[in-house]
């Protein structure tokens, strides 16, 4: 079954010219050829911040891009066209990508943990059993970047997956397989590095009685949809049914909003 992804993606590329090896200002043609690049990459840009100094490029992502490559798609084709206009050997190797959204890491943090508190539901044992479901890795602080050789990627991803026809998950059972599941597959698929505080994990998830929030540090070489796809495969295939609706949804987010970058409406 092919997912119906509902995605807000958007990622903030950084990089540093080297001392006088860019103009001064980003020629305007330059910037709109560079527009229709991306775009034809899946990368909408948004906002774009010039200097001599640094360059900042703010994109919308489709789901099936990598972080890895949307790093390499914008210098990419910054460098080529600043190279074509007889500018060589512009910028430094270092580059960061960090992803934004909407809300800010603690806000997004603040509503996993605290949506059961705010369940009307009158069951209040049922409302136990998900509250002694809920998940939360004390090692993974999300606002520490993943470190390669010459770049900084903070790369968080919300992502919720919705009970198929909205139906109320019951059953311990159902309810501990939902927890394992989710552990086991953020152990096989998000790539654990040595370093737990800075490598790709869950930090938190929390199942609520149609549809389950989970917040991780994604991994930068994986695209959003190989994860919910992964994800969704085996949670099904787990409880031997369709458990989740074919409709998922994935945001970006990080301790800075896109307000903070840009106002663009999405």
């Amino acid at each position: 079954m092919r997912l119906h992804i509902i995605s807000k993606l958007a990622y903030s590329w950084t990089g540093w010219p080297r001392d006088r090896a860019v103009p001064e200002l980003l020629p305007t043609e330059i910037l709109q050829s560079l527009k229709q690049q991306w775009k034809s990459d899946g990368l909408l840009l948004v906002d774009s911040r010039w200097s001599a100094k640094r360059s900042q490029m703010t994109v919308l992502s489709t789901p099936s891009i990598r972080p890895v490559d949307i790093t390499r798609l914008v210098k990419g084709r910054l460098v080529h066209s600043l190279r074509k206009n007889g500018y060589r050997n512009c910028f430094r190797r270092k580059v960061s990508l960090r992803s934004l959204g909407d809300n800010s890491t603690e806000t997004v943090r603040k509503y996993v943990a605290t949506q059961l508190d705010r369940s009307d539901l009158a069951d209040t044992r049922y409302i136990s059993q998900l509250k002694a479901l809920k998940y939360s890795n004390g090692n993974i602080s999300l606002n520490h970047p993943q470190v390669v050789t010459h770049g900084r990627y903070w790369i968080n991803l919300h992502i919720v997956l919705v009970v198929a026809g909205r139906y109320r998950i019951r059953g311990r059972n159902l309810l501990n397989q939902i927890y394992q599941t989710t552990i086991d597959w953020g152990v096989e698929t998000l790539n654990h590095a040595k370093i737990p505080a800075f490598s790709p994990a869950i930090e938190s998830f929390s199942i609520m009685p149609d549809h389950v929030h989970i917040v991780i540090r994604a991994p930068i070489d994986r695209n959003p949809q190989f994860l919910l796809e992964t994800l969704w495969q085996a949670s099904n295939t787990a409880a031997g049914f369709l458990l989740y609706s074919d409709e998922v949804y994935v945001g970006t987010f990080s301790e800075y909003s896109i307000g903070a970058i840009s106002k663009v409406v999405w």
